[in-house]
């Protein structure tokens, strides 16, 4: 079976403006056969990291209390600001300053009993698990073992974390005393905004359940009461004329014209769509550059995914055309726009997953 050739062009010209730029950029000091390397690699296509002037990212590097404040935010998208700050060593004008307000309003983080901030000072991993934790609020379910000891403060925080894979033990070791580096952290928050998509995900699927409940228990069932009828659009035990009876057609016994997404692959769907409507709901800085004419194609591109998925043999021919069309009358830079802010808000395996079975 092969994909209706109108369908398969729309994804693969979404997926053309999603992935045109993608090999222009890698850190120059990452190993491409550390697992972790895609991961910090995501987070800086998801604009939440921009390494340093030299092309590096200095993954054993450390991460300062004022960097990690900035990853924070960055993550999940905090932006209102505190009206002051309540520190002795911040004056409000250092390049932190704004995220710190940000981080105040959000109750994240807080200083020591002195008033000081200590903003350069490398932030300890199980200070990285209090504070992630407090946001999250995931309970301890489960204790872990480990080879060394972990401060009381943070313990739940710390096991809450490794019973979800976000954090990791080292040769059986949390090393909560131990400065949390780049990479870690780095990995730790991508795999919680994952967590949170999913359970964005779930929530969705939920309600839009419970909407189709409520409207099934309220729609009575006139629609299935023609079964007597010859000639009725629904009934199909003795009609020979209806629009909507199959029993009489051998056409019906062809294989479709369309190959069916696989689970993995519906699950892609799902997660580009989600990722496609933070784009249009402003969700990341790069989000907030596009103009409305950049916006109605993000827009036109979330509905025929969505068309998509409630209907695999859709024609998508004419909004094929018109998405084509609007995005090459764009200027260049405007485009580039548009690939940067989808890509900082849809998870690249998930791009992967739909060129693997688009491109086939």
């Amino acid at each position: 079976m092969k994909i209706k050739y109108s369908i398969k062009t729309f994804i693969i010209i979404l997926l053309l403006i999603m992935f045109s730029s993608q090999t222009a950029f890698s850190f120059t000091d990452l190993d491409e056969n550390n697992p972790n390397t895609s991961m910090i690699m995501e987070f800086y296509e998801r604009g939440l990291t921009k390494g340093y002037p030299d092309g590096t990212f200095r993954p054993q590097g450390t991460i300062t209390r004022a960097e990690f404040v900035t990853f924070i935010n960055r993550t999940f998208g905090y932006k209102e600001e505190a009206e002051s700050l309540p520190f002795s060593d911040v004056t409000g004008e250092e390049w932190f300053s704004g995220q710190l307000k940000v981080a105040i309003k959000k109750g994240f983080i807080e200083g020591y009993p002195d008033g000081t901030f200590r903003p350069e000072k490398p932030i300890s991993r199980q200070e990285v698990a209090v504070i992630l934790n407090g946001i999250l609020l995931y309970p301890a379910d489960e204790f872990t073992d480990t080879e060394d000891e972990i401060a009381s403060w943070a313990i739940d925080s710390v096991n809450a974390l490794l019973q979800r894979d976000i954090m990791m033990l080292h040769e059986g070791k949390f090393l909560g005393d131990e400065s949390a580096v780049r990479e870690s952290v780095v990995v730790s928050l991508l795999k919680t905004l994952h967590i949170k998509e999913e359970e964005d995900l779930e929530a969705e699927d939920t309600e839009a359940e419970d909407t189709d409940d409520g409207e099934s228990s309220s729609g009575g069932s006139s629609s299935g009461s023609s079964s007597s009828g010859g000639s009725s659009s629904g009934g199909s035990s003795s009609g020979g004329s209806s629009s909507g009876g199959s029993s009489g057609n051998d056409d019906d016994d062809d294989p479709p014209e369309y190959d069916i997404p696989s689970d993995e692959t519906v699950y892609s769907l799902n997660m580009t769509v989600l990722g496609l409507e933070k784009v249009l709901e402003g969700d990341t800085e790069f989000a907030r550059k596009l103009d409305e004419n950049s916006l109605k194609i993000v827009s036109d591109i979330k509905e025929s995914m969505e068309n998509y998925l409630d209907d695999y043999g859709y024609d998508y021919e004419t909004e094929v055309n018109k998405v084509k069309t609007e995005y090459n009358s764009l200027e260049e830079d405007i485009q580039s726009d548009i690939e940067i802010a989808i890509k900082a808000s849809v998870p690249a395996e998930h791009l992967n997953t739909l060129e693997e079975f688009f491109s086939k």
